[in-house]
């Protein structure tokens, strides 16, 4: 009766050991909307306008191509995960959306600091947003393309960590990718709200937006044949940070207290 006492006890502390290795993965959802209900309630409209369309949020058409529509969700999340599908219902030179998932500002005139995408028919651009509704410049070198977005959704998510390191992934199909951008700046560490401002003659669509406080996709290790390799990263403050974790470490911890816990009930049986 002892030993399997000890046997029982020792595999406990065992698996408890091996799940403390193992990443935490339920997403905590800070506020979501697909609009399913008909109403966009917790949105406010500042310009422009916006409306529920067949369950799903819509901007509102406007013959001048100079016009931004702006809407904006009280959001205080600053580390996590903010994920959304979009759609145009037409391009064109002037057509584009920037949605700012991390922004402060007041209203009228829109000045709102923070981070965003802009985002046009195919092309989309990391940027960051200097406190005019006009002044919002690429944070990355670079543009990243997708199918055409025109009549066609397209799901974006966007993480960042606690040091300022932010991820893009576009039309993501499972919880480990390969990011469409990546970089880090720590210059504001604060937002009040999520901001969606639309311009051009052809109306915009957001649906099934869900704002958790965890990083739900994690970035794919660069393959063999990637030149890209994970070297510190400087801050607008000066501080570094160090590349992400390899989980390969998580893996070998727990294949190791795995195979101590074998070899301890074989012990155990032998005794």
């Amino acid at each position: 009766m002892k030993t399997n006492l000890l046997k029982i006890t020792g595999l406990v502390i065992g698996l408890c050991f091996v799940l403390s290795l193992l990443p935490q993965s339920t997403a905590t959802v800070v506020w979501s909307d697909d609009f399913n209900d008909r109403i966009y309630d917790g949105w406010t409209v500042t310009q422009g306008g916006w409306t529920e369309t067949n369950r799903i949020l819509e901007s509102v058409y406007d013959d001048d191509f100079r016009t931004y529509a702006i809407i904006y969700h009280d959001s205080s999340t600053t580390v996590g995960t903010w994920s959304f599908d979009y759609k145009l219902f037409g391009g064109g030179t002037y057509v584009y959306t920037t949605i700012l998932f991390m922004a402060n500002g007041t209203d009228p005139p829109f000045d709102y600091y923070g981070y965003g995408l802009r985002i046009r028919e195919s092309s989309v651009y990391f940027v960051k947003s200097y406190g005019d509704q006009n002044r919002a410049y690429p944070l990355v070198d670079g543009t990243a393309y997708f199918d055409d977005a025109c009549g066609t959704w397209t799901h974006f998510d966007i993480t960042r960590n606690s040091t300022g390191g932010f991820h893009v992934y576009i039309n993501a199909t499972s919880t480990e990718e390969e990011p469409a951008f990546s970089v880090v700046d720590t210059e504001y560490d604060y937002s009040e709200r999520f901001v969606i401002y639309h311009r051009g003659t052809n109306d915009a669509c957001i649906d099934n937006l869900v704002v958790s406080d965890t990083i739900d996709i994690t970035t794919l290790p660069p393959t063999s044949t990637d030149t890209t390799s994970e070297t510190p990263t400087t801050t607008n403050s000066g501080a570094t940070t160090p590349p992400p974790m390899d989980i390969t470490l998580l893996l070998t911890g727990a294949g190791v207290a795995g195979i101590v816990i074998i070899a301890s009930v074989v012990f155990l049986r032998r005794r």
